[in-house]
């Protein structure tokens, strides 16, 4: 995609917000501190939806799970009470893990949950997508291939049940 024409445009706003060791030791892990810096960065934009990637990085340094959890849930009540923006998170699950996320409870935060994965098959690496919980919507349990193409973006492409059937059958 060129984001380059939505940047211009005003629609688009890309930054890198990072928790300096300096301000961590003089705010310390302080929701209310982040909320407020991004407010700062924001500059008074009609912003409607803001990404967190990854929230696993909000997190580094704190040790306590429940210390965490009510961490980045306050970030993401205050974003949607002081922006009214649709945040959206994404989270990296170590390598070979089952989990849904990094730490056991982010799909909690969320209202919906989207997992991409990767599968080995036949010698090949398939990309994969499923929607594992969607608030208030009924949501299609299938795993779906999908590729990124230039120009195209995200490709959803046949279940993945379809694409192990044909194998069967072919016997390839």
């Amino acid at each position: 995609w060129d984001l380059w024409e939505y940047v211009n445009n005003g629609l688009f706003y890309p930054f890198e917000f990072r928790l300096f060791a300096e301000d961590l030791r003089k705010f310390g892990k302080e929701s209310k501190a982040f909320v407020n810096a991004l407010e700062k960065i924001a500059r008074g934009r009609n912003i409607s939806r803001i990404v967190l990637d990854p929230i696993s990085a909000l997190a580094a340094g704190a040790r306590e799970e429940l210390v965490i959890r009510e961490y980045l849930r306050e970030i993401v009540n205050m974003i949607e009470e002081r922006f009214g923006a649709t945040t959206l998170l994404t989270c990296d699950i170590p390598t070979g893990s089952n989990k849904l996320s990094r730490f056991g409870f982010e799909e909690f935060l969320s209202s919906g949950v989207i997992v991409l994965g990767i599968i080995r098959f036949y010698g090949k690496l398939l990309k994969t997508i499923y929607v594992r919980k969607m608030r208030w919507s009924k949501v299609d349990p299938s795993i779906y291939i999908f590729e990124v193409r230039p120009l195209e973006g995200i490709v959803i492409l046949e279940p993945l049940s379809e694409k192990m059937d044909e194998s069967m059958l072919s016997g390839t």
